[in-house]
């Protein structure tokens, strides 16, 4: 469907080890810059990490549902810097832990696109881009999660104007994506993440360690305006 993706050979994305841990980055990557996202996150390695038998929590980690759902939402705020999100992770830790909500379920390759992203819609906290995220890591591509940097993309990528209402871009960018049906999270994920090496200036296996830490819509405007990175 996509040759250019092919030559490449495109496809294999990377996912966290738990479906806890895929939704928690995927709350903290909601309403916040990107720079900002990678601190969260990185502070609940360190702050939380999970514990090593024999030499203590290794900030390497990242905290298990069972260490957040012991937290009250206050302490995990104050501590890993989420903001509102603590409530929401929190809750989710906790519905995890206790069986409302099965991790299992949610892996099971037998569900169908339509019956996950209903599912996802359920959890406290998640929205229809959290959803559709939540999705193609799960291995669903059939639903692109929209976001401010989609919106960046698709204008910059082909010479528009950003409306007033980017909500309005939505159907337009649905429909240049539809071609590759049922993987359009993996055809727009491709041309973003062409962008993304052309702006470091090489391929993302010679990224040094923390370099997409700075993938920012003003280093973007910076870069595009010949200002460099």
């Amino acid at each position: 469907l996509n040759p250019a993706a092919g030559r490449a050979r495109f496809g294999r994305l990377i996912r966290s080890p738990t479906f806890f841990e895929d939704a928690v980055k995927t709350i903290t990557g909601c309403n916040v810059s990107w720079p900002n996202t990678c601190r969260m996150n990185a502070l609940l390695c360190s702050e939380l990490g999970d514990d090593d038998a024999t030499r203590g929590p290794d900030p390497r980690a990242f905290p298990a549902a069972e260490r957040i759902a012991a937290l009250a939402p206050e302490e995990l705020a104050a501590r890993c810097k989420v903001g509102y999100r603590a409530e929401r992770i929190v809750r989710l830790a906790r519905d995890l832990c206790d069986g409302t909500l099965d991790a299992a379920w949610f892996e099971d390759p037998a569900r169908t696109g339509d019956e996950l992203h209903e599912a996802l819609l359920r959890i406290h906290g998640i929205g229809p881009y959290a959803a559709a995220n939540l999705g193609q890591l799960l291995g669903h591509y059939d639903r692109i999660a929209i976001d401010t940097e989609t919106y960046r993309h698709f204008c910059t990528e082909r010479g528009i104007a950003r409306p007033r209402d980017p909500a309005t871009l939505h159907r337009r960018i649905e429909r240049h994506y539809a071609r590759y049906a049922p993987y359009q999270f993996l055809g727009y994920w491709f041309d973003l993440w062409r962008f993304y090496e052309r702006f470091i200036g090489r391929p993302a296996w010679r990224w040094t360690p923390g370099e997409g830490t700075g993938f920012t819509a003003a280093a973007f405007s910076r870069a595009a305006a010949g200002g460099g990175r």
